[in-house]
């Protein structure tokens, strides 16, 4: 009997090591890749540090979770460095241009060490299982930049590529994109519910022809679009508050 219930706690702690993330942590580079290309998968970096609490969340928070566990573990060769000591002073300075804070999570290709995808701060576990799932679908920041780039200018991929962004922390770049996207339309395009709320956030400069536009149309844009007035007029008032702010900073001056 004694030794029933020994197997049957060993197994239990077992199941329990094997449901979390396994790491190879601050190991050796080259085996990290090494064991990638062996079992042809790719590799899902971990980039923290001893100071960081975020990072600390998602050590004891997000990664021990069993769910997340079983879909890194079945998917990756997973790996974590501080990005301050060994083998992750190396990496830092490698990638460094895809890591603009911490924690950042890279998803690598092992054969030409190239950055696939990545998610930006802590991710709470079904969100970031759904982004890493995302990036295996190919429907990563990489991709849709490419077609961005080549000039494709779909509705379908600016969300792709903003929805991305967010993940990436990108917001100077997602802004940007918005921006473009938007001001390339007509003035009537922000009758569109969609493309309005893609748009209120930067809406942001009282001098621009969609701000003169979207004061104007309130009443449609509230009956019509169902859009919460609330929201849109603080929004206007916030960018014409910038707006006097600028003419009485450059009157004193």
């Amino acid at each position: 009997m004694k030794k029933i219930f020994i197997l049957c706690v060993s197994l239990f702690i077992t199941g329990l090591t094997y449901s979390q993330t396994v790491f190879m942590e601050n190991e050796s580079w080259n085996a990290v890749k090494s064991k990638a290309v062996k079992e042809n998968r790719m590799i899902f970096m971990d980039c923290y540090t001893s100071w960081c609490g975020p990072c600390k969340g998602l050590a004891q928070n997000v990664f021990p979770q069993p769910k997340v566990g079983e879909f890194l573990n079945s998917n990756f060769v997973c790996c974590k460095y501080d990005m301050e000591k060994g083998e992750g002073i190396m990496l830092y300075k490698k990638y460094k241009d895809n890591i603009p804070g911490f924690p950042t999570m890279l998803v690598i290709n092992p054969v030409d060490e190239s950055i696939v995808h990545k998610v930006v701060g802590y991710t709470e576990p079904d969100a970031l299982i759904t982004a890493l799932q995302d990036g295996l679908d190919g429907k990563t920041l990489a991709v849709f930049q490419k077609r961005y780039e080549a000039g494709e200018r779909s509705l379908e991929l600016i969300k792709d590529y903003c929805k991305a962004l967010d993940v990436a922390y990108d917001q100077g770049t997602k802004e940007k994109v918005v921006r473009d996207y938007i001001e390339s339309m007509p003035l009537d395009s922000l009758m569109n519910k969609e493309l309005l709320e893609l748009y209120l956030p930067y809406l942001n400069d009282a001098y621009s022809t969609q701000y003169g536009y979207v004061l104007k149309n309130l009443d449609k844009l509230q009956y019509r679009l169902k859009i919460n007035r609330y929201d849109i007029e603080t929004r206007l008032q916030r960018a014409m508050s910038d707006a006097v702010r600028e003419i009485v900073n450059v009157t004193l001056a």
